[in-house]
């Protein structure tokens, strides 16, 4: 069997390619499960209104969306 490259097929995509490809839904999956998981907690456990800790998260994502605009340079 012999081995294909980008002169012999250029739509061949290497393992190495794919598997960083796929990283993305697979922290997207993490974070979305840590997120659950964290709110649940904050609201059954410390009593915490849920409408505060979505409140609280979607303050953190803003400011790290603004700290990431300052950083690029």
């Amino acid at each position: 069997m012999s081995r294909r490259n980008k002169v012999q097929d250029p739509d061949h995509v290497s393992i190495g390619k794919l598997v960083a490809w796929q990283m993305r839904p697979i922290s997207l999956g993490a974070v979305t499960i840590i997120t659950m998981y964290l709110s649940l907690y904050c609201t059954d456990t410390l009593g915490m209104p849920a409408a505060l800790v979505g409140t609280l998260l979607m303050a953190s994502k803003v400011f790290d969306g603004a700290t990431d605009l300052l950083r690029v340079g």
